[in-house]
């Protein structure tokens, strides 16, 4: 008797632990689309005709210094992982977040410092490091999809990408995960049905957007 008891206990307090972690799941704090601060950009989002893309690891950069005989030819610069080129005369430079003209001026103060007589520095992209999102949960193909050479993708197209929903697929309560130009998180609740349906625009995605589709409990 005093076993089924003590099992009887068991089975409800993991009843209860499994529906105290559905309820924290659900209640967590989301935002939704229209919630979203417009004017927070994580560098290498699309941008409007008044922003420019900002540097970022990965990217390969042209850099062009007059006068000086180590920059007689333009130079391709890659960005490493902490954001730096490596720069004839002065070394490492950080670049990451800054706009080319940012860059061009970073190199430049240091070369007409020590180096050269009021050298003409110029940067500019020569190729721009690869953006994606990742796709996880009840997608039938989830993965890491990188984002087309117009650099815009809805969470839809990114869906297909993925070739769709699954059929156990909860489309209502996709969480997408987002970093801030801050360093900040913010979790949006999207209701795939409600864009499929036309009641709700498709969200536009940003560059390392998590997206999680969680899978129908009923």
């Amino acid at each position: 008797m005093k076993l089924f008891l003590l099992t009887c206990l068991i089975s409800l307090m993991g009843f209860s632990m499994t529906a105290c972690s559905y309820h924290d799941y659900d209640t967590q704090h989301y935002v939704t689309p229209q919630d979203l601060p417009v004017q927070q950009h994580k560098p290498g989002m699309t941008l409007t005709p008044k922003q420019k893309r900002k540097i970022q690891t990965g990217d390969v950069l042209i850099l062009r210094v007059v006068p000086g005989a180590e920059f007689e030819n333009e130079l391709d610069l890659t960005v490493n992982l902490d954001g730096e080129v490596l720069v004839p005369l002065i070394g490492w430079v950080h670049v990451e977040d800054l706009t080319p003209e940012e860059a061009a001026e970073a190199i430049r103060k240091p070369l007409d410092k020590d180096f050269l007589v009021d050298p003409s520095v110029s940067v500019r992209l020569k190729e721009a490091s690869t953006r994606a999102v990742v796709l996880l949960g009840q997608l039938k193909k989830p993965g890491t999809y990188e984002f087309p050479p117009n650099g815009k993708m809805s969470l839809l197209e990114a869906v297909a990408k993925a070739e769709g929903f699954t059929d156990i697929a909860n489309i209502s309560k996709i969480k997408v995960v987002r970093t801030m130009l801050d360093g900040s998180q913010v979790t949006i609740r999207v209701d795939a049905g409600k864009i499929i349906s036309g009641e709700e625009p498709d969200l536009g995605l940003q560059e390392s957007d998590l997206i999680t589709v969680p899978e129908s409990l009923f």
